[in-house]
């Protein structure tokens, strides 16, 4: 049987052996919508399939001491906070919070492990020891620890706020409301299917874990529990009734499975793969997958590149509504430099976006603009490229400056803006001339920035508050005598404050530590950063 949905390295393979199938990571990046990334060791499917009526929901709902409490008004203020993952249900990244560019100090406070980006609501900061499966608050005037609580699974993402509770998913496959005052259980509600648990990463975990930001959406608490629509019975997701727990939609994606009888094509597969869920407003987004307010698969709109001998592998999507999607996940902090986020109506899926606008490696949006950086400003035939030592792309884009596919063949030439392509050192590469050439060019633009930048720190996180940019990273160094130094955190880290208006940069600030990746936020009129030094750092104007 054909699995397109698990990808071993080119060349090598997959492995069965010892009753299993082996599949050990890749560096390709074929079937983006529905690859798995890691190393996996495969088991016979399972007889029978676990449906979501299985077993009786209150069976898997334990409520707390603070189950049910009417919802009470809490001093909280959401347009100058951060409740959720990117601070609201877009992933936009972006705030109405004003921040200083006069950068001090304020406090900082030493948690241990590997943390997340923080949340802020009211005068409490919620921050996440992802492998410790921990959940911190702290004060936000000093950093004094409140209260911790420690489930039974990792936590890969941070939670998310609403009407004084906090909402989180685990790796053990459940979604948890605890009480934000005191971090006391509201409810647990199992979204896995069953309680079968697997090793990974050197621990137990669900064979369905949920990602820790679910999406507040109208009132109700969206998750998720599974990998893959092509495993263990599919992605098992849910809409919660925040205040009880109790499903008020719910449904179960799995396959489709492919017609083996008919031809593999190499870079295109229609399937589910799990991440933290997004919205635009309207509809849902996995990905790839396009959902409704009640769970259903939205169907997406093809667009086929006519012209391509191969036939419909370079497909590729129009979504019902311009959204954030990563190729490889929102929470891949890899950079790999075959995946891309992008603030677009387009499912890039295989195709490149070196030239694209509103792409790159990371990015934060509002009502009217994108602000992206690429670490990969140029690629040889098959990848992306990076040159640490020369800059990284930093740019802002209209939100209408959509992407487009250049076929050639008397086409328009897209317009080429500060990036090399093909290489200057490769002229023989005329990749532009012939859209079909190995994996072709893949989006382009029509319309140029609205500005750029280049800058001498690798960004890894970034945040827009109100008319300024803030971003943060290693410095762009490359040492003769220690060559990944910089790129390993070695050398601390960088933060930077540009205008979003023009990219003129207005402060500059120097870390002892860098960034985690995605770990700056914007509230109340500060800046809190998490470091990979397991620290957590509040930044703004001295309060006298």
């Amino acid at each position: 049987k054909r699995h397109n949905w698990l990808r071993g390295p080119c060349v090598t393979g997959m492995v069965p052996a010892n009753g299993l199938f082996y599949v050990p990571p890749h560096q390709c990046f074929c079937y983006p919508a529905v690859r798995m990334d890691g190393f996996f060791a495969m088991a016979h499917k399972l007889d029978g399939v676990i449906s979501i009526n299985s077993e009786n929901d209150k069976q898997r709902l334990e409520k707390g001491p603070a189950y049910a409490q009417s919802w009470k008004e809490h001093e909280t203020n959401e347009s100058n906070e951060w409740h959720t993952y990117r601070r609201d249900a877009r992933r936009s990244g972006s705030t109405v919070s004003p921040v200083t560019r006069d950068l001090n100090k304020l406090w900082s406070k030493s948690l241990g492990g590997n943390l997340t980006q923080p949340l802020v609501a009211g005068k409490r900061v919620f921050v996440v020891n992802k492998d410790a499966g921990i959940l911190h608050c702290l004060d936000i005037e000093n950093g004094n620890l409140l209260w911790s609580k420690t489930v039974s699974g990792r936590i890969d993402s941070p939670p998310s706020y609403y009407n004084g509770f906090l909402f989180f998913g685990s790796r053990d496959g459940f979604i948890y409301s605890l009480r934000a005052t005191d971090g006391e259980l509201a409810w647990s509600f199992r979204a896995a299917p069953s309680e079968r648990q697997i090793i990974s990463y050197e621990r137990l975990e669900s064979a369905w874990p949920a990602h820790g930001s679910v999406l507040i959406l109208d009132g109700l608490v969206y998750c998720t529990a599974g990998r893959s629509g092509f495993s263990d019975g599919g992605i098992y997701l849910y809409a919660l009734d925040p205040l009880t727990g109790v499903p008020v939609y719910q449904n179960r994606l799995e396959g489709p499975y492919p017609d083996i009888s008919q031809p593999s094509y190499a870079f295109h597969k229609e399937g589910h793969r799990s991440d933290l869920l997004t919205t635009d407003g309207n509809y849902l987004y996995m990905g790839r997958t396009a959902l409704d307010r009640n769970l259903e698969v939205i169907e997406t709109e093809p667009v086929h590149l006519t012209g391509n001998q191969r036939g419909d592998e370079l497909e590729y999507r129009k979504m019902p509504g311009m959204r954030l999607v990563a190729t490889g996940g929102l929470l891949d902090e890899t950079f790999w430099n075959r995946t891309w986020w992008m603030y677009s109506f387009v499912w890039p899926g295989f195709h490149y976006a070196v030239q694209a606008p509103k792409s790159g490696q990371l990015l934060v949006f509002d009502d009217h603009d994108t602000y992206t950086v690429k670490h990969y400003t140029t690629r040889n035939l098959h990848s992306p490229m990076l040159f640490p030592g020369n800059g990284y792309l930093l740019f802002a884009d209209s939100n209408d400056n959509e992407p487009l596919f250049y076929r050639g063949k008397g086409e328009p030439r897209p317009l080429e803006w500060e990036v090399w392509y093909p290489p200057v050192d490769r002229p023989e590469i005329n990749l532009f001339g012939d859209a079909a050439h190995d994996k072709g060019p893949g989006f382009s633009r029509a319309q140029p920035a609205r500005w750029t930048s280049w800058v001498d720190v690798r960004i890894e996180a970034m945040v827009l508050a109100n008319d300024k940019l803030f971003f943060a990273g290693t410095p762009d160094l490359v040492p003769d005598d220690d060559p990944l130094a910089a790129l390993e955190g070695r050398m601390g880290g960088v933060i930077k404050v540009v205008s979003a208006r023009d990219g003129s940069q207005l402060a500059e600030y120097i870390m002892e530590s860098a960034p985690v990746f995605d770990g700056l936020v914007a509230a109340r009129e500060r800046l809190l950063i998490t470091t990979r030094e397991s620290e957590i750092i509040c930044l703004g104007k001295e309060f006298h």
